[in-house]
């Protein structure tokens, strides 16, 4: 009887991240894309390695008081599919050219010491070495599913061309 619990308990814990991994490669095929305009800088970990710390331009200029902790925002595109925040989602249908994503509040950060709105990874794991590529870093490249939910799938420089190879959005 323990046996058989167990392998059907290891049997559901490998159907959830195998519906997981199988719900993000749907989103990297048929997501919407969407830049985001950057304010990154690089860093580096002793533990962690490579990666460019993500803040999102169009998210500093978000209204101080937002209505909830969690929701999600319209971003209108433009010829290029960079997103420009709009309005908090109010349940009205989105217009040409707009998108919504699910934000959440998080707690106060370090560079403000306020609370601030984030959408999908906060960082971006690349290979040892290839800072300097990453460093020219002016959008972040997005795929947006249709219920807001969104998956970092690169970085692009100031002419919209990806940046390097190899790299993991968190």
């Amino acid at each position: 009887m323990r046996r058989a619990l167990l392998l059907v308990n290891a049997v559901l814990v490998l159907a959830l991240v195998n519906g997981s991994i199988l719900a993000k490669e749907r989103l990297l095929a048929g997501g919407r894309v969407l830049l985001l305009e950057l304010t990154a800088w690089e860093n580096r970990s002793l533990v962690q390695g490579d990666y460019v710390a993500l803040r999102y331009a169009t998210l500093e200029k978000l209204p101080a008081a937002m209505p909830e902790r969690s929701g999600r925002l319209v971003l209108a595109l433009d010829a290029r599919g960079v997103g420009r925040f709009v309005r908090v989602d109010g349940g009205e249908p989105l217009g040409a050219g707009e998108v919504a994503v699910q934000y959440r509040i998080s707690r106060a950060n370090a560079w403000s010491g306020t609370p601030a709105v984030r959408i999908g990874p906060e960082s971006y794991f690349f290979e040892e070495g290839q800072g300097a590529a990453h460093g020219k870093a002016r959008y972040g490249e997005l795929r947006v599913a249709g219920d807001g939910g969104c998956l970092l799938v690169g970085l692009r420089d100031v002419e919209f061309e990806p940046l390097g190879t190899g790299a993991v959005g968190r």
